[in-house]
């Protein structure tokens, strides 16, 4: 399933680069608006390998997600080339998780919440691409988990870096990476908490 995100992405800069050389991003990134919307899907696990590069969490537990997040940023200060955002987000996820490490099946289960956090971002190229920092936190519901982590209410937290590469029409293509955990701070037992690696891509419209 992996593989089939990566060709995705793929396809998506592809596309991308296509739409640059025919109109070079007349985007500005920053924008004059200080709003923004955007979606994108993306993918979770314990272990993401891709050509040989990679991160492995190394635990002993097996919680996959597929989701979908939309997203709403605001510019709070923009002081050229870097700026700061405030971010709201809502994200619906289908996960595929071992309830432990002796069960060899996987089951399904679902994922809803929302977050709010900070954005950092830095121009490294005007009207074509930025890179950003992304730390959010919010409430959030799993359907099922694994033993080691009580299902129901938790927070889901988030660390991510990412890039927006500029493209026609007031709209960029978005790609992050990061870490993702899930817990309820001790709200109930057990919280032995969720570890994902998570990527994701997704395009963002300047209002």
């Amino acid at each position: 399933m992996i593989n089939i995100i990566c060709c995705y992405i793929l396809i998506a800069l592809s596309l991308n680069f296509i739409s640059l050389n025919n109109y070079f991003a007349q985007t500005n990134l920053q924008g004059p608006s200080k709003n923004k919307i955007g979606f994108s899907i993306g993918y979770g696990d314990q272990e993401i390998k891709m050509l040989g590069f990679g991160v492995d969490l190394k635990v002993d537990y097996s919680y996959e997600i597929f989701f979908v997040q939309f997203h709403y940023v605001h510019s709070i200060l923009n002081n050229y080339p870097w700026g700061i955002g405030l971010i709201l987000q809502t994200e619906y996820g289908i996960t595929y998780y071992k309830p432990n490490k002796n069960f060899q099946a996987n089951m399904r289960s679902q994922e809803i919440g929302m977050g709010a956090g900070v954005v950092f971002y830095f121009t490294i190229i005007d009207d074509l691409l930025n890179t950003y920092f992304l730390a959010s936190t919010g409430p959030h519901y799993s359907q099922k988990s694994p033993d080691r982590q009580i299902s129901g209410f938790m927070f889901n937290s988030n660390l991510d870096i990412g890039v927006n590469i500029g493209m026609q029409n007031n709209l960029s293509l978005d790609i992050r990476t990061g870490f993702r955990h899930l817990s309820n701070a001790n709200l109930k037992i057990p919280n032995g908490g969720i570890n994902n690696w998570i990527i994701s891509f997704g395009m963002f419209y300047n209002l």
